[in-house]
């Protein structure tokens, strides 16, 4: 009897819990809360180690981890609200979802990228907790992204773990701006192309030209050579 009563009470408080959690991710996916765009993730305990797929590596499976900014497409990601507050996070350097791996639903699953599935553990709620820090939390499982006791160094790893309120799980989003400026420059070579044509026609219509004014001097000293006889020649 009391076994009986143990666990129908485990089984109460795992229903509470359940409800408690989709309680909770209802309220944080409210609204979006970054606009869509190319973003480098930065740890908020030091904001020179950012998320990278590991090795570059354009697989389904490959790692999500630290490692210093070096520019790399694969430090970069596509943020795309999906709508009721939830996010895909895209690796841009492999168009491969950030995924909770195999959908595990407990704290210290490891997070991979993976090709786009359209399930729940490649969805995630980015919410803000002030000072341009945000929690990145798995809409499978409620759980945050998380490094392992808060170690940030190049290599460490990212997983999902319940929410503790350290700074391991925050994280700072800086957009990558478009470039426009290449447009300008590209205005500008086809400028200078152009002026060069204009030179290189300048040039050939000089050349030809004079051409033609040495080919009709040519013409008239040869109408003015006299006929051939005999002749006196004067001094002047």
């Amino acid at each position: 009897m009391k076994s009986y009563i143990k666990y129908f009470l485990i089984t109460i408080l795992a229903f509470i819990a359940i409800i408690i959690i989709n309680t909770s991710q209802n309220v944080y996916a409210q609204n979006d809360t970054l606009e869509d765009g190319i973003y480098i993730i930065k740890s908020s305990i030091n904001e020179n180690y950012i998320f990278d797929i590991y090795d570059v590596s354009d697989k389904s499976g490959a790692n999500l981890e630290l490692w210093k900014n070096n520019n790399g497409d694969n430090q970069k990601f596509s943020v795309k609200y999906l709508g009721d507050g939830y996010y895909k996070i895209i690796a841009l350097h492999s168009d491969k979802c950030l995924d909770v791996e195999g959908n595990e639903k407990k704290p210290g699953t490891n997070v991979i990228q993976w090709k786009d599935n359209g399930q729940d553990n490649q969805q995630w709620i980015i919410k803000s907790v002030g000072d341009e820090n945000y929690n990145i939390i798995s809409k499978s499982s409620g759980l945050c992204l998380d490094i392992p006791y808060s170690e940030v160094k190049a290599g460490a790893n990212v997983q999902v773990w319940v929410d503790n309120g350290g700074k391991n799980q925050m994280f700072k989003f800086q957009k990558i701006e478009e470039n426009t400026n290449n447009e300008g420059n590209t205005n500008s070579e086809d400028n200078t192309d152009n002026d060069e044509n204009v030179n290189n026609e300048e040039n050939t219509n000089n050349q030809e030209n004079t051409n033609n004014e040495e080919i009709t001097n040519n013409e008239e000293n040869i109408e003015k050579t006299i006929d051939d006889g005999v002749y006196t020649i004067k001094t002047s």
